[in-house]
């Protein structure tokens, strides 16, 4: 195509799906967007220029934008992140436009298989996923998949394509429109509140695998002094540069830093266990300075279960922890093996009111392993979260008996509270991804007082014309974003302490 311009960072083009027609279209990324930088300020401009301004959520009218950014698949560190914009439903009482951002590797597929953005557009009669493999794209049937967890649906759409390939899918809470609904990729790295988006449109998700190449502007040997350069200023998770406990080799330590990787920790399910050693400056350890699941669940047993790190393309840091927990997976028939990113390993417990603060007891971990194991396969977004803190502030206020119906409330076993068994995450989450009854569906009683309540209903209230936030506001976006995330998601003190002895 003669009105493909490659520019540095950028592929060119882009793909345009219409689910109604089901044809697939290449469009140039230039000029149209020259002026935007970045796959959050891309979707903001399609929707601007677009979507028209009353545009419900779960409306055909509505579309959702798929765009990683022009670091994306060229190696640059922590370049791994894929915007993927649309009305949200979540955002209550008047749906407005958001963002998800997923992590793992969608991003570094999209470029590599010649791409910039996706635009998906209309509604599928039936069920289909979009696969996508450099020329090669089509709409295929989904209906063997529809209906599946997320990790069997991953697994199942491997199979049919290829496990080199970067798969996302939705679960049973956006096939039935829940709103507090997520798209989950490489099995546990999730874009929040947009599961129901792609269940109106029928689209169980997307498969993205290619071999092109990547431009890159830079002298090579520049850009690998600038990327060395990076990766010695990396400190932990979240920019911790000290670690959470004295250390000879460091002038401070702060104990709440996600630095938590400490000589001779060991990792005591990896094979064969891995002892951390003495000195954790060098670049060649970056991986070993953050192990979420003693960070969650303390160092005892958090050391107890933990495997190994992952994480996302390009991202040194490894935050995706993957433990192994036998004990938790015959007590309540889950697998043994799991994974957490962000803060999934801490949102189990919060519902229990005893053990929602004490992180050290085997309560706490069952908790865990069977929150994230059960939320990510049902697709049910937590919301950093929120979902987890307005369900035990409802719980323990007595809200609940009070907003739902008897019969609802006496089937709900509420015992189970009070028992600490992690079975009642069980129960719970597969009411709300199969919308049972007014907690899952909201309800008017209940709106004023319930949060949770309102996160899950299908927001139809006022609208108004949404492009007052449109491309005036694009520059502002991804920093405003990038704020709030860090701050939601630091449960951490920031107090420094200086170290007794130092080098």
């Amino acid at each position: 195509m003669d009105t493909i311009q490659k520019r540095y960072g950028y592929t060119g083009q882009g793909l345009r799906v219409n689910l109604t027609t089901g044809k697939i279209t290449k469009e140039p990324t230039f000029p149209r967007f020259k002026d935007e930088i970045g796959g959050t300020a891309l979707g903001y401009r399609v929707f601007w220029d677009e979507v028209p301004p009353k545009t419900q959520p779960l409306d055909e009218a509505n579309k959702i934008v798929i765009a990683p950014g022009p670091f994306s698949g060229s190696g640059a560190l922590c370049s791994s992140r894929t915007s993927i914009t649309t009305i949200y439903p979540t955002i209550y009482p008047m749906p407005m436009i958001a963002s998800a951002h997923i992590g793992g590797d969608m991003a570094a597929r999209l470029k590599q298989a010649g791409y910039d953005f996706i635009i998906i557009e209309g509604k599928s009669e039936k069920p289909v996923y979009l696969y996508i493999n450099n020329d090669n794209f089509e709409l295929r049937d989904a209906k063997g998949i529809w209906g599946q967890g997320t990790r069997r649906a991953q697994q199942m759409l491997a199979d049919q394509t290829s496990p080199m390939a970067s798969i996302a899918v939705i679960g049973p809470a956006g096939e039935n429109l829940v709103p507090m609904s997520v798209l989950i990729s490489a099995r546990q790295h999730s874009g929040g509140g947009i599961g129901s988006i792609f269940g109106s449109k029928k689209l169980k998700g997307v498969v993205i695998q290619g071999d092109q190449p990547i431009h890159i502007h830079a002298d090579k040997k520049e850009w690998q002094k600038i990327t060395e350069r990076n990766i010695d200023l990396f400190g932990s998770l979240n920019q911790h540069v000290v670690p959470s406990a004295p250390n000879p080799l460091f002038e401070f330590w702060a104990p709440g830093s996600r630095w938590n990787g400490m000589p001779g920790n060991v990792w005591q399910k990896a094979n064969p266990p891995i002892i951390l050693g003495e000195d954790m400056r060098s670049p060649n350890k970056i991986s070993y300075r953050w192990c979420a699941s003693q960070f969650f669940l303390g160092k005892p047993q958090g050391l107890k279960i933990q495997v190994r790190n992952n994480g996302c393309y390009s991202c040194p840091l490894r935050c995706y922890s993957i433990v192994e927990d036998e004990e938790a997976a015959a007590r309540y028939h889950i697998n043994k093996m799991t994974e957490q990113t962000c803060m999934s390993l801490y949102f189990g417990r919060v519902i229990f009111p005893k053990i929602a603060a004490k992180r050290d007891l085997p309560a706490a971990r069952h908790a865990s392993m069977v929150g994230i194991q059960t939320m990510d396969d049902l697709g049910v977004w937590c919301n950093y979260g929120q979902l987890h803190r307005d369900f035990k502030k409802m719980y323990v206020k007595g809200l609940w008996k009070k907003v739902l119906p008897e019969k609802e409330y006496n089937s709900i076993p509420w015992q189970k509270i009070e028992d600490c068994d992690a079975s009642f995450l069980q129960d719970l989450f597969q009411r709300i991804a199969y919308r049972q009854g007014e907690m899952a569906n909201g309800s008017a009683k209940a709106l004023p007082t319930c949060s949770v309540i309102s996160a899950f209903r299908n927001p139809t209230g006022p609208t108004t014309d949404r492009r007052i936030t449109g491309a005036s506001v694009i520059r502002n976006i991804t920093p405003t974003k990038t704020t709030v995330r860090s701050a939601s998601s630091s449960t951490a003190s920031t107090t420094v302490t200086r170290c007794a002895t130092a080098p």
